[in-house]
């Protein structure tokens, strides 16, 4: 689409100045020049017959200001839907632009009255893609309206709300030709109305009071046609004026992506990418933009080490829908998927996934760890029932034999024996209670360890083995 400041506009910017020394011609002239009245008549029908066919025109300009304000509402819409905006907002934004575009597709619609009316101005070609890129976008948005009942993945609403973009963008560029093609023909026009004023001015000469008459009605004429012109222009200035911001707004809802985008033709050659990808990709030896070959991006990632495994396929052209994770040279790591397209090439976008691998990595890490703490609080806790099972058989083995001894001693206390051999055989029953007390207290903590039996507070007094008897012992 062409900057409005292209258009030539030297006509439409006729001053007042420049038709004042045309009246002040007209006026002089009008004194020295007598010329058949019918003829000058029949210049001033050729002339208002300009006009009608230059105020033709003008309607022609207004509908498609009117459809280019259409197309301009559906353009919101599609930036709306790349933005990711909320599902409610989304619907009531989709449902608005589909009726719309349905409305054009009727009969008597102004897309119906302005292909009557441009037959034979415009190429049929136009027309008729016009119509069907319309259709299309009907159908697109349908696709769209599905998301309320179902809702779609990323890649399915990245691909219909580029589809819509690319729609919209040509039929506008189709609306800026007729645009241009009516301009031109409009100039075309003005300038052969002031052609045929330049060429009926020698003829006032030969005019009486009626030409003066006449001559007022052609300033008259030139004036109002002038003002039309002017008003159009003005009109079409800021119609293109909005498209930009349209434009504009289509791209802050492109780079407010989070995720890389980039889109290749079927010739490899990359039409569209975001800051986003050119920041994950592009490097002083590497500059990314919209119609490098794919063959040169993919040596620059080799060269610059954006990429070092042999197997990565992001060097590679897709042949059918992949979806892959990537890790660059740098560590990063992206999650690259790319679905092709109908009409050739393929759409891509890039995710940095890396800090969630790095949360997954030490997310297995920790579980690693726990497995193995786990591991050995049961070696220990096996340790622990082996120590208290040989406590607990040792206690016994030994017990046995003590319970003997202390029997034993306390038959022979029950004879008769000097004092000294009563003194030795005390002091030996009374440490065999006092080891037995132990190994009855080690018993217990076996059990408490092994969980047979549960600890209880009690009030208990230690025995001392009586000092007397230690030289015996």
């Amino acid at each position: 689409m062409r900057h409005p400041t292209e258009t030539s506009a030297t006509p439409g910017r006729t001053s007042a100045r420049e038709i004042g020394p045309f009246a002040v011609a007209i006026l002089l002239m009008l004194a020295a020049i007598v010329g058949p009245a019918a003829w000058h008549a029949h210049q001033i029908a050729d002339g208002r017959a300009l006009v009608t066919t230059i105020e033709t025109d003008v309607k022609r300009h207004d509908l498609i200001r009117r459809l280019d304000d259409d197309y301009s509402r559906v353009f919101g819409t599609v930036a709306g839907l790349a933005a990711g905006i909320d599902p409610a907002e989304r619907n009531e934004l989709s449902g608005t632009a589909q009726a719309v575009m349905r409305g054009l597709l009727e009969v008597d619609s102004p897309l119906d009255r302005l292909i009557s009316v441009t037959a034979g101005v415009v190429p049929a070609a136009d027309q008729i893609a016009l119509w069907t890129l319309t259709r299309d976008i009907v159908d697109a948005f349908d696709h769209v309206a599905a998301w309320q009942r179902a809702p779609a993945a990323d890649e399915e609403r990245s691909f219909h709300v580029l589809a819509l973009y690319r729609d919209v963008a040509a039929a506008r560029a189709i609306l800026d030709r007729m645009d241009d093609r009516l301009d031109e023909q409009i100039m075309s026009r003005l300038g052969s109305s002031l052609a045929l004023v330049e060429t009926a001015v020698p003829t006032l000469w030969s005019i009486s009071v009626a030409g003066a008459l006449i001559a007022v009605a052609v300033l008259v004429f030139m004036s109002r046609a002038i003002r039309r012109q002017r008003r159009v222009q003005r009109a079409l200035e800021a119609s293109r004026a909005a498209l930009a911001g349209q434009n504009r707004l289509f791209k802050d809802a492109l780079e407010s992506m989070s995720q890389g985008l980039s889109m290749c033709d079927d010739e490899g050659r990359l039409i569209v990418c975001n800051t986003r990808f050119v920041a994950m990709y592009g490097r002083p030896g590497l500059a990314i933009e919209p119609g490098m070959r794919f063959e040169e991006f993919a040596r620059g990632l080799r060269e610059n080490g954006i990429i070092v495994d042999p197997a990565s396929r992001l060097d590679i052209i897709p042949e059918e829908d992949q979806s892959w994770i990537e890790t660059l040279g740098n560590g990063r790591v992206v999650a690259v998927s790319r679905r092709m397209r109908p009409s050739g090439g393929w759409v891509g976008t890039h995710e940095d996934i890396t800090e969630l691998a790095r949360a997954q990595q030490l997310r297995a890490e920790a579980e690693a760890e726990s497995v193995k703490a786990r591991e050995q609080e049961r070696a220990a806790e096996a340790a622990c029932r082996a120590k208290s099972g040989f406590f607990a058989v040792m206690s016994h083995e030994i017990r046995t034999p003590l319970n003997g001894l202390l029997g034993l001693a306390a038959t022979l206390l029950e004879t008769s024996l000097d004092t000294d051999q009563r003194k030795t055989l005390e002091a030996i029953n009374q440490s065999g209670e006092s080891l037995l007390a132990i190994l009855n207290d080690i018993l217990d903590l076996s059990k408490l360890e092994a969980g047979a039996a549960r600890p209880a507070s009690s009030n208990s007094r230690f025995t001392r083995v009586n000092a007397a008897s230690a030289p015996a012992i």
